[in-house]
């Protein structure tokens, strides 16, 4: 008899599933900014943000190739992590885009990852670099 009634109140109320949480929000800090990025020979203006090495720490949200932004590596822009939206547009989505430079604000940076498809945290951000404080 409660199977019946769950049932007839899960068809009342439209089903008895839900989504899926959407994960919290990394850790660490960040400032959003927009950048100056030249990739191969196209120089645009996108957004992203400068994070501590706390911001993937978490582990909530990993990079579907190469990794995150590491301990130590604030300070200093040498590398770069992307989003699979600008990933796929601007290098088709080949992976061997790990690892090879990028230009951002003038200062050539490695790619070290590639974010999951629809990671756009914060404001539809599409890179993301150290910090540059300490």
């Amino acid at each position: 008899m409660r199977l019946c009634w769950l049932l007839l109140g899960c068809l009342a109320l439209g089903g008895c599933w839900s989504a899926a949480p959407a994960p919290n929000p990394p850790a660490g800090s960040y400032r959003a900014q927009e950048f100056d990025v030249r990739a191969g020979a196209n120089l645009e203006r996108i957004k992203g943000a400068a994070v501590s090495d706390a911001f993937f720490a978490s582990g909530t949200i990993r990079p579907l190739l190469g990794r995150a932004i590491l301990p130590g590596e604030n300070g200093s822009m040498r590398v770069a992590v992307i989003s699979y939206r600008f990933w796929n547009s601007k290098f088709q989505g080949d992976p061997a885009v790990v690892g090879r430079a990028l230009q951002v604000n003038g200062q050539n940076v490695t790619i070290v990852g590639i974010m999951p498809k629809g990671f756009a945290y914060p404001d539809g951000a599409d890179l993301w670099v150290p910090s540059m404080v300490r």
